[in-house]
């Protein structure tokens, strides 16, 4: 025998003694680790051969593993999935993933990086989906299962009824079972304010509902009015209406939550449709493109409107609202802020707005203060069909039924939308 057969002979033979292969099987892994293409232990060539196939050629075809993400070859040990689809991923890739994954993106994008499935707004797609990504993180990296965990806990308190923000502070908490009434008492500031209709508390809540207190608050504190400096902090706060975590407002009305991934109005709160076919949709609309059935006093259609219409709209409510300005103010000092991304993390910048002031517009840019004005008209459930033209008024309708027949008088088309179609 030649000294290449004395090798292979030799090779073969602690092949069988030590893992216990017969013939085939052992000429087989002595062929893989000769190939150049072979990157695996023995080991691993056992582990297969003992399981699969003994052709050569398919056994290469099993032991190689393609990863989605670096397109690299490995074993099928180093290899992992997610189970909801065919994708796999090597451990590197996989660490790096999540790692970023855990860091700066929403817990509800935690599906494959690649065709990402599965869907995590099904709620026990989602649970499942996280039971089984957990126990591959602990596997491969057990020092990210702390972060992760902390994860799903902020989540599930958001979805929790009892979980709320304090409007003092911004810190959330867990209220008690055992607590009673609206008058909640923040552990991190030690103020108060209402569960129910989450304002700060004042002593004039006190024996009255939310819908009361609301009430006193429009005619008596130029805070709740948006008329000071308050009108700052909450015009650039806005809740998901589905998992309530609060976002920045941005200069468009068309908000993505970081968290949940829902689209939604940020005025009127309701639920943007790629698919009319949603059951969110109103029965008979055919608009398949992205859209919302906003109410008709929404801002999606006030800003739409004159200056002068919608001063006259709430003049006739008897709703106050400030046109006065400083005379040393020229431009529009509102915030305007923009989501950006630096270092891997989403980051926020703030500039001022600049547009020209005008006169008798409470110091802001016709843009900004027709949104002052817009957000009292739906704030106080105004309905805006006095300040609608007919066309406008057929237009709203038939976007919430289409093949709706119509009065052509104007008087006799008003009354029949509020009755039909009442501001809720």
């Amino acid at each position: 025998m030649t000294r290449d057969t004395d090798y292979k002979v030799s090779v073969r033979v602690v092949l069988q003694r030590t893992y216990r292969l017969d013939d085939q099987v052992a000429d087989t892994v002595f062929q893989l680790l000769e190939s150049s293409e072979s990157s695996f232990t023995v080991g691993e060539l056992v582990e297969i051969f003992t399981n699969c196939e003994r052709d050569f050629e398919k056994a290469k075809g099993v032991l190689n593993r393609q990863c989605c993400i670096c397109m690299e070859y490995y074993p099928f040990t180093r290899i992992r999935g997610l189970f909801y689809c065919r994708c796999e991923y090597c451990f590197g890739c996989f660490v790096s993933w999540i790692e970023n994954a855990i860091k700066s993106t929403p817990i509800l994008q935690w599906n494959c990086p690649v065709c990402r499935s599965p869907d995590l707004d099904q709620e026990s797609c989602a649970e499942s989906h996280f039971q089984l990504l957990y126990s591959v993180v602990m596997n491969l990296a057990p020092h990210l299962s702390d972060r992760f965990i902390q994860k799903l806990y902020e989540y599930s308190l958001r979805n929790d009824p009892l979980f709320f923000n304090c409007p003092h502070c911004n810190h959330g908490f867990m209220r008690s079972d055992s607590s009673t009434g609206g008058k909640t008492k923040c552990p991190h500031c030690h103020k108060h304010m209402c569960f129910h209709c989450k304002k700060k508390w004042l002593d004039q809540h006190e024996g009255v509902n939310c819908d009361e207190f609301s009430q006193w608050l429009r005619e008596n504190d130029p805070e709740f009015q948006l008329l000071d400096g308050e009108r700052t902090m909450a015009a650039t706060e806005i809740r998901c209406p589905k998992c309530r975590l609060a976002l920045v407002k941005l200069s468009s009305i068309h908000f993505t939550c970081l968290e949940c991934n829902l689209e939604f109005c940020g005025d009127c709160k309701r639920e943007m449709i790629r698919n009319h076919a949603s059951p969110v949709c109103n029965s008979g609309c055919d608009n398949k493109g992205l859209h919302c059935h906003h109410p008709r006093n929404c801002f999606h259609y006030m800003r739409d409107y004159s200056v002068d219409d919608l001063e006259r709209l709430l003049m006739e409510n008897d709703i106050a609202f400030m046109i006065d300005s400083p005379s040393d103010v020229t431009v529009c000092s509102e915030m305007l802020q923009t989501e950006e991304e630096e270092g891997g993390e989403r980051v926020l910048r703030e500039t001022e707005c600049g547009k020209e002031v005008k006169p008798n517009q409470a110091g802001l840019c016709e843009v900004h203060y027709k949104e002052q004005l817009g957000r009292l008209i739906s704030n106080n459930h105004l309905d805006p069909l006095d300040i609608m033209t007919d066309a406008q008024i057929v237009t709203w309708v038939h976007s919430e039924q289409p093949d709706l027949t119509l009065p052509t008088n104007r008087n006799e088309l008003i009354e029949f939308v509020k009755e039909n179609f009442p501001i809720a």
